[in-house]
């Protein structure tokens, strides 16, 4: 039996989505957690590229010029704190905002992330994945209205 959908939906593989369409680039090592945001924000019509290290997002940001970067601290390869220090040493003058999302309470590590130019720093126990999604979105329209 062949079953037809009512319409198509958008996922963060879906090579058609318009090209008006935010992108969000997730590094993030832990894979389930890389996976439920990945598929909340397609939903969303958001075009989400993913990175399991500091190394990969480093690639995934020259070939994809995302949005909005959410990046992990705690990472194999690369951390978060060095993948941010690269970036500004690449270019200091632009890149997208980035949400530091980790379970590294360190207020060095914080510091460090504001001093780099972290726009927030989410500890990922205070925050549900919902929430993260709703900060996510805020941030694209911001980044949208201004431009």
């Amino acid at each position: 039996m062949k079953m037809t959908l009512p319409h198509r939906v958008a996922t963060c593989y879906d090579t058609t989505m318009t090209e008006s369409a935010a992108s969000v680039l997730l590094v993030e090592d832990d894979q389930i957690l890389l996976r439920m945001l990945a598929n909340m924000l397609s939903r969303k019509g958001i075009l989400v590229h993913e990175a399991r290290s500091g190394v990969e997002g480093l690639v995934k940001v020259s070939v994809e010029n995302p949005d909005l970067i959410l990046l992990d601290v705690d990472m194999p390869q690369m951390d978060g704190i060095t993948m941010l220090k690269n970036l500004r040493a690449i270019n200091p003058e632009k890149h997208a905002p980035i949400l530091m999302l980790t379970n590294m309470n360190n207020p060095n590590f914080i510091a460090d992330a504001a001093e780099l130019g972290a726009v927030e720093y989410l500890i990922k126990a205070d925050w549900e994945i919902d929430a993260i999604v709703t900060k996510v979105e805020e941030k694209l329209r911001h980044i949208h209205r201004a431009t």
